[in-house]
C-alpha cells in the first residue's frame, strides 16, 4: 500500500497540484483508480498463491494463508490495467 500512495503522490497528485489541475474530479480518479489497482494486485497475488505448493497438513485443519502484497504485484496490476485507469487519460507523461 506504501509503495503505492508513495507512487501516485510523487508521479500524479504532486505534478497535478503543481500545475493547478488536482481538483475533486481528480482526486475522485485517483481513488478509483487506486481501489482498481488493489483489486488487480489482490487477485495476482491469489493466483500466485494458487500456484504453489501447499503444505502437508497431516489431517490437520489448515487456516487459510494471508495474502501478503509485493511491490511486483503493484507493478504487475498497474500495467495490466493501466489502459482502463482514469487518470491514465490525464496523459501526465506524454503517452
Amino acid at each position: 500500500m506504501h509503495f503505492l500512495i508513495i507512487n501516485l503522490h510523487q508521479l500524479v497528485a504532486l505534478p497535478l497540484s503543481m500545475a493547478g489541475m488536482l481538483n475533486t474530479e481528480v482526486v475522485h480518479q485517483l481513488r478509483a483508480d487506486s481501489e482498481s489497482i488493489f483489486s488487480e494486485a489482490i487477485r495476482i497475488s491469489k493466483k500466485k498463491h494458487e500456484v504453489r505448493e501447499k503444505p502437508q497438513t497431516y489431517g490437520l485443519d489448515h487456516q487459510e494463508v494471508s495474502l501478503t502484497l509485493t511491490g511486483g504485484d503493484m507493478i504487475k496490476a498497474v500495467a495490466n490495467i493501466y489502459d482502463d485507469l482514469k487518470l491514465s487519460q490525464i496523459k501526465l507523461w506524454g503517452g
